[in-house]
């Protein structure tokens, strides 16, 4: 059984899960042993042999383990010279590797991403892959893309108050051309209705004391 548990710890890892990640969701969905983990994702995995298919997670590992070949390898190398890689944080050990393969040889790689948005290592995202990017690869070129044309310079002085104390960052300073803007307004309600009821009469307020028509009053969340 413990070779068993290596054995699937192993392949967990190459699909871009860590001990300490798969600790946690065995945690979470209650598998308190090892042993019960080990049953968990050898049934899973033999669940998705017998039907023929692969989730997303199993793609990269497969995809892995043919560029591994050196043959298989060097076609790959061939067809696809260049290698782009969007939101960067949020990729796994698998997928790092992957890259890695394709782009031994002429390190034609360019990745987009921001190590302080990281908010997905519960699915395997490994942040070293962003943060030690410039030790992976030789002669790199990093350009820091600090302006923002989006917010008041009020809330990115929030958002630098609160980003500054993430460990493990390189220091930046968002700024925007947009002007201070007005200050910012928090409530914490205690429930859903109670949040609705105060957006409502924030905007009676505004529509009554600004002078602010409806049609130009909008609510932006995210779920």
């Amino acid at each position: 059984l413990a070779e068993q548990v290596r054995e699937l710890l192993a392949r967990a890892q190459l699909l871009g899960f860590d001990e300490v990640a798969l600790r946690r969701a065995a945690e979470a969905a209650g598998i308190g042993t090892w042993a019960a983990l080990a049953d968990f994702l050898g049934e899973y995995l033999d669940v998705l042999d017998a039907s023929g298919v692969m989730d997303y997670s199993e793609l990269i590992h497969r995809a892995v383990v043919l560029a591994a070949d050196p043959g298989i390898a060097d076609v790959l190398r061939r067809r696809y010279r260049a290698i782009y890689v969007d939101e960067y944080q949020d990729t796994n050990r698998s997928q790092y590797e992957l890259m890695r393969l394709l782009t031994v040889h002429h390190s034609n790689v360019c990745v987009v991403g921001d190590s302080d948005q990281s908010i997905y290592a519960f699915r395997g995202a490994d942040l070293r892959n962003i943060t030690q990017f410039e030790d992976s690869f030789d002669a790199v070129t990093t350009i820091v893309l600090d302006q923002n044309y989006r917010s008041t310079q009020t809330i990115l002085d929030a958002a630098n108050a609160v980003i500054a104390k993430n460990e493990n960052r390189k220091p930046k300073k968002l700024w925007t051309a947009l002007g201070q803007g007005d200050k910012i307004v928090g409530y914490a309600a205690d429930n859903a209705q109670q949040e609705a009821g105060w957006i409502a009469n924030e905007i009676a307020r505004i529509h009554t004391e600004e002078d602010v028509a409806y049609r130009d009053i909008a609510i932006m969340y995210r779920a």
